[in-house]
């Protein structure tokens, strides 16, 4: 069996074999690469994409972007919505993504 699903990049598709593609299973991938070490344009790439999401930028070949405005801060969002200081969660429905939480359960890796 092979599932499919369109991500984020153009021209790219996912692909999982005897799986659920969305549940992006990636335990071995982490068994063979969880002691190698990044390079430093590992690092400039992870740095990059991290900042082009805090700007509401798009980043290299991805084709949606995550937000439309680039990060505010806490304290301009609490301004403006007229928060006090106790404590605020944000609930997201129906985002991109939605599917990786089917049949989600909290499994901590030891």
């Amino acid at each position: 069996m092979v599932t499919y699903e369109f991500g984020e990049q153009r021209g790219r598709i996912w692909l999982a074999q005897n799986a659920e593609v969305m549940r992006q299973e990636t335990d071995a991938l982490w068994q063979t690469r969880q002691i190698l070490p990044l390079d430093e344009i590992q690092w400039e790439q992870a740095r990059s994409l991290y900042g082009s999401r805090q700007r509401g930028d798009l980043w290299q070949n991805f084709s949606r972007r995550w937000q439309g405005l680039p990060s505010q801060g806490v304290e301009q969002a609490r301004r403006t919505l007229h928060l006090d200081e106790r404590p605020t969660a944000l609930l997201a429905a129906n985002v991109i993504g939605d599917s990786l939480t089917l049949d989600a359960r909290y499994s901590p890796r030891t």
